[in-house]
């Protein structure tokens, strides 16, 4: 028995160690055609289109960058700072609008009772669970009569809609984490219900509140 026992801890290290290898390289597959992405930004063109393929850059610039957004002798007709300022503003305020609902409809599920409301939930996640690409025809056929193909109020219309009941449903969750007798006991020592919301439930739920809208933007 003595001499099997340092044989152990050495078969467990070997283990481990051929884990974090294979963890490694197959980390390493998985990064390769990202990294290949990101070193075509700095690549001319001669390189990317190459034949056999180039792995190895020769060399590398920023002209392409230069080009795409204006700068140089060369430009490429890609309006790319209208297309950034269009999906800021979309982003920003599906995000803004569907946090704002999503709090409100957390915050309602985790601490008030009403009728059909596991109903009402229950109806938010199937509307979840509906993929967007079955949605597509029945939206472009609305929007066309509402006059709202390619537009902004369309696009923030139908982020907001989509996002909303994962909102809701993240929020539920942190809020029901927060224990009722905090706000009970501000609400005892003078607050409102508003009082004590903003100022103890709405901090203490804020890491929540960041996560949803971080995943939504």
């Amino acid at each position: 028995m003595t001499a099997l026992a340092p044989a152990r801890p050495l078969k467990k290290r070997l283990q481990s160690t051929g884990l974090w290898l294979l963890t490694f390289v197959l980390m390493v597959i998985m990064c390769v055609p990202g990294l290949w992405v990101m070193l075509s930004a700095f690549r001319p063109n001669r390189e990317i289109l190459a034949k056999p393929p180039i792995w190895v850059p020769e060399a590398l610039t920023l002209g392409n960058f230069a080009k795409i957004f204006g700068f140089g002798a060369e430009q490429v007709g890609i309006p790319v700072a209208s297309y950034f300022a269009n999906s800021m503003i979309i982003a920003l305020t599906s995000t803004v609008i569907a946090l704002i609902i999503g709090m409100a409809g957390g915050y309602a599920f985790a601490r008030y009772r009403f009728r059909f409301k596991g109903g009402i939930f229950l109806g938010l996640m199937l509307f979840r669970a509906v993929p967007g690409i079955a949605l597509s025809l029945p939206i472009f056929m609305v929007w066309s009569r509402l006059g709202l193909i390619d537009t902004k109020p369309g696009l923030i219309i139908i982020y907001v809609s989509l996002n909303v009941p994962f909102t809701v449903w993240l929020i539920d969750g942190f809020f029901r984490q927060i224990p009722m007798s905090l706000s009970e006991a501000a609400q005892v020592d003078g607050c409102t219900r508003w009082q004590a919301f903003w100022k103890i439930e709405f901090p203490l739920a804020r890491s929540g509140i960041a996560a949803a809208g971080c995943s939504r933007s």
